[in-house]
Parts: C-alpha cells; sequence; structure tokens
C-alpha cells in the first residue's frame, strides 16, 4: 500500500501542468460563387495552363491572410499569418523528383505528377497554409518558380519549355513538362524553411513541408464529395472577443524575420476580407445559442457569398460541459 501512495503521489506530481488558457477555432472557409483560385497567395492570375504572378502595388495583389481579434476598447490581436495555395502544383521543382513509394516493379522511378488525379487536385483544392519569413533568400524563394526555377540554375541546359503543362504526343510523351536538374533541385529544395509550403501527393493531411491549417471548401476531384475546413490553436484568451476578421495584406514586410511573430495592427494598406461581429452590421459571433461553444459567421463586408462558418471553444481550462 506505501509504495501505490508514492506512486500516486508522484503521478499527481509531474502530471500538473499549467492549463492551456487559449481558444480553439474551427471552422470551414466557403469561397462562395468565387473561384478559389483568385484566392491564392501571392496573388496570380491563370489563362488556361499559364499562371501570371501579380507584383506589390499591382490593383488586387495580396502577398498573404491575417486573422485578427478585436476587443472592445481594447483594440486587436494578429491570432494567424497565412497563404491559401493549391493542395500541390504538378510543376513544381520540388515535385518533380519524388520516389514513386506505390511503383511494385522494382524499378527507381519517379512520381508523375501530370497523372491523375494530380492535374485536377492542383485546380479545385486549395488549402491553408503556413507562411515563412518573408526576408531570408532562397529558403523562401515564392511560389513564382516559373522564375526562380531558372535564375536558380534548376533546368536542365536543353530546356525549352517556358509554359508547362501535361501535354503529350501521339506515343504518350510529356512534350511541355519543364526538365530539371536533378541534384542541383534536391539540394534547393532541401534548403527551403520549414514554413514554406509543399503539398504531399501520397498523404494530403501531411505536407511535405511546412503546415496546413485547412481547407477551403471544395470538391475533391478523386471522389466528387465535398471536403473543407480548418483547426486553429489559438495561444489567446478570447473570452472578451467582440470582432473576429481576416485582412487581405499587401506588405510581405509584416511577416519578416522580425515581424512574423509581432502583435501587428492591420496594415493601413491591407482590406477586410472576412468579418464577424458581436454587435455590428457584419456576420455575427453567439456566445450563448450554444452550452460551451461560440458560435459565429464571417462575411465579406464588400457583398460576395465568400464566408467563414466557426465554432470558439474559448474556456478550454474552465469549460464545465463534458464531452
Amino acid at each position: 500500500m506505501r509504495n501505490i501512495t508514492i506512486l500516486l503521489l508522484l503521478f499527481s506530481v509531474v502530471s500538473c501542468d499549467e492549463p492551456f488558457h487559449g481558444s480553439r477555432l474551427l471552422g470551414n472557409f466557403d469561397p462562395g460563387t468565387l473561384d478559389a483560385e483568385t484566392l491564392v497567395t501571392p496573388s496570380r492570375i491563370r489563362a488556361g495552363d499559364v499562371l501570371t504572378y501579380l507584383s506589390p502595388g499591382d490593383p488586387g495583389y495580396v502577398h498573404h491572410y491575417e486573422l485578427h481579434a478585436g476587443f472592445e476598447g481594447l483594440g486587436t490581436v494578429r491570432l494567424l499569418n497565412f497563404q491559401i495555395r493549391p493542395i500541390f502544383e504538378v510543376h513544381h521543382p520540388c515535385m518533380q523528383f519524388i520516389h514513386d513509394e506505390l511503383n511494385v516493379n522494382g524499378t527507381d522511378q519517379f512520381l508523375d505528377m501530370c497523372q491523375s488525379p494530380y492535374p485536377d487536385m492542383e485546380r479545385y483544392m486549395y488549402v491553408m497554409v503556413s507562411v515563412p519569413p518573408s526576408d531570408i533568400g532562397a529558403a523562401n524563394p515564392g511560389y513564382n518558380f516559373l522564375e526562380w526555377g531558372e535564375t536558380e540554375g534548376l533546368r536542365s541546359d536543353d530546356n525549352s519549355v517556358d509554359s508547362p503543362s501535361c501535354t503529350t504526343d501521339s506515343a504518350g510523351v510529356y512534350t511541355e513538362k519543364i526538365a530539371y536538374k536533378e541534384d542541383e533541385t534536391r539540394a534547393f529544395c532541401e534548403g527551403l524553411h520549414a514554413d514554406y509550403y509543399l503539398g504531399n501527393p501520397f498523404q494530403v493531411t501531411k505536407p511535405r513541408n511546412g503546415n496546413v491549417y485547412g481547407y477551403l471548401d471544395g470538391p475533391d476531384p478523386r471522389t466528387s464529395v465535398k471536403i473543407g475546413g480548418f483547426n486553429l490553436a489559438i495561444e489567446y484568451d478570447l473570452g472578451k472577443l467582440t470582432t473576429l476578421f481576416i485582412t487581405a495584406e499587401t506588405d510581405a514586410q509584416r511577416v519578416s524575420t522580425d515581424n512574423i511573430d509581432v502583435n501587428l495592427p492591420p496594415g493601413a494598406d491591407g482590406r477586410t476580407l472576412l468579418i464577424g461581429e458581436l454587435d455590428g452590421l457584419f456576420g455575427y459571433l453567439e456566445k450563448d445559442t450554444f452550452e460551451g461553444v461560440w458560435h459565429g459567421l464571417m462575411v465579406d463586408p464588400m457583398g460576395s457569398s465568400m464566408r467563414v462558418e466557426f465554432t470558439l471553444y474559448n474556456d478550454l481550462d474552465e469549460d464545465p460541459v463534458l464531452f
């Protein structure tokens, strides 16, 4: 009995961790009637298979998004920086030398990212992902790989393709794929920052690089089933929250090495993309509808059908509701 008592005392000592005083935010980001492609950051324009990236100062340019909480009389808190990306890009240099783990014929083959359903997944599935610092050089080259893939010397010397596609000739040979140097490309991709996003064609919930916060609502082309949803652990106590909103920010310096974790107010050149208010004109935040959780809706103040519906667990360390 004495030994059991000692063990119980030891267990009680080592298990007394500081409670989590933050919150958890679960929700769905629905683009509505908008083409989710237009929400990709950094902003770009698609014309068929051709992508043109906008530059800072161009109309409609957005570098990243930020989630903010507002507190009446107290100001705002920046909760999260994120970008919206295709689930993966089939022509990205870092997607060209992935060992085909499903190949069973005994030869060392690389995964063909042009095979179905990868091009359709790129076009119709979008994710909320981490943002790497904007001022770290080649560790964050950005997502315009058609530009830096050439300037970084990753393309094969005999490559003649500038606008890649998955077009094949009569023999099934790809005629419009950029050829990359394997060793140089592997070395470059291994040096990317931990928050630079690269999707995983084998397990979409576990990216090859970076972090996934959630998925925009939309169809999964593999099954035609609608998917979506995000799950965010917020370190702040949001018990006195009055407003939750997302801004579209143009200034890359807001996520520089010095600023990325700083609690900055919304940018002067940014715009409110979505907003939900406790007692306001846009969206809503209901604190009493459901026991133990709050429910809310963020809407586009410009009037589009884009929306975020969310549930907020704001007192995880005190909530008396048993789940």
